[in-house]
Order: C-alpha cells, then sequence, then structure tokens
C-alpha cells in the first residue's frame, strides 16, 4: 500500500502555491527551538491552565527559556485558567482522532507522524497495540531522544507498543520516506493512520506527494 492512501489526518492544510517557498527545504529558523516553543505551550497549559489537557512530558521538552516566554505570553491572556490555548486545542483534536482510529472500528495498529517535533503520544495516549513512527529532521530527533533519557523511567515509558523514530528532512529528502520506514519496521500493507500536526505548510510544492 503506497503512503498517499494511507488514512491522514492534517489539521492546518498546506500553503497555497503564492505562498509556498520555492525551496524543497522546510524554511525554519530552528526547528528544535520551533518544537520546544510548542511543548512549552502544551507545559504551561498543563500547569496554568483550565484543566481540559495534560502532558507529563511537555516541560521537559520545553526547555527553561520556552517556558519563560510562554509563562509571559500566558500572562498577557485575559482569565487564562477559563481558556485554552490554540496549540493545547489542537493537541486535544488530534488526541481524539488518534484514539478513535485506534480504538474504534478502523481498529489502526500503525500510526506515522511526521514532523513529529517533540510530540509526546507515545508517552500518554494508552494505545499498547499500536507500532508509533515519528519522522523528524535528525537534529530535532536527536535532542528528543535525549531529553527522553534524561526523564525518569515512569516519565519516559511508552504508553504505545513499540516507536520508531527516523531522523529524515521532509522537505528535501521526502522520497526517502518509504524505504526508511520500511527498513524501521512499517508494514506498507497495514492501513496508517498519518499525523501532520502544523507541518504541511512548511513544505514546497515539490516537496508533497
Amino acid at each position: 500500500m503506497p503512503l498517499a492512501s494511507t488514512l491522514t489526518l492534517a489539521l492546518w492544510p498546506p500553503r497555497s502555491p503564492a505562498q509556498r517557498t520555492s525551496s524543497p527545504r522546510m524554511r525554519l529558523a530552528n526547528e528544535a527551538e520551533t518544537c520546544r516553543r510548542v511543548a512549552a505551550m502544551r507545559a504551561i497549559e498543563t500547569a496554568d491552565g483550565c484543566g481540559a489537557f495534560s502532558d507529563h512530558l511537555a516541560s521537559l521538552f520545553a526547555g527553561e527559556e520556552q517556558l519563560e516566554r510562554a509563562r509571559a505570553f500566558r500572562a498577557l491572556q485575559p482569565n487564562p485558567r477559563d481558556q485554552i490555548d490554540a496549540v493545547s486545542l489542537r493537541c486535544l483534536a488530534v488526541d481524539e482522532r488518534v484514539l478513535s482510529a485506534c480504538r474504534g472500528e478502523a481498529g489502526i495498529r500503525q500510526v506515522l507522524c511526521l514532523g513529529c517535533g517533540m510530540d509526546s503520544r507515545p508517552h500518554r495516549l494508552d494505545l499498547p497495540g499500536v507500532a508509533w513512527f515519528e519522522v523528524d529532521v535528525p537534529e530535532v530527533i536527536a535532542l528528543k531522544e535525549e531529553l527522553l533519557r534524561t526523564a525518569s523511567p515512569e516519565a519516559a515509558a511508552l504508553t504505545v507498543g513499540r516507536v520508531e523514530r527516523l531522523g529524515l528532512d521532509l522537505g528535501s529528502e521526502l522520497h526517502g520516506l518509504p524505504p526508511a520506514l520500511r527498513a524501521a519496521g512499517w508494514e506498507p500493507e497495514v492501513p496508517t493512520l498519518s499525523i501532520l500536526e502544523g507541518v504541511a505548510f512548511y513544505l514546497s510544492e515539490a516537496s508533497t506527494w
């Protein structure tokens, strides 16, 4: 089964051709810091939000610098405990769709998270029968694994069946994704839920499939 035929969940659609960069590489000033900024929003929501969202690894993934920025931003919002920020709301929506796909009639047993960043779902969604594949640029994957090694065994424990993390630039190396996934144990004949959460609009026209 080709990747294009897998079940795809994309909350943020790609930009129009006029808005996209002409370069096949993802245009992020600093991929790792961008990912940590998103984690910081989840961390602040977990600690000081309305109670609808919780991510026990978010603070670790964010780092103190990004946490301070997120706290300052949160302090500017009126009644922060009575609302949920857009990042955490998006995360909740994706959580719901993933759980529904994996626990429901679809019976999804493979999840592919493209541009995974500092996503923590393999450590907090109770899906013991699911193989989880994460893909991001090598620098982000290396940082994520380094941070997880500093976490307690309880915090870093998997709640899915297994995780495979692949360092791959989706903007310039997308052609290498299928063989890399197969080498990591991805089964192309098994239905797969693919997640693109805040990623697709960074890709150029040439880098889409």
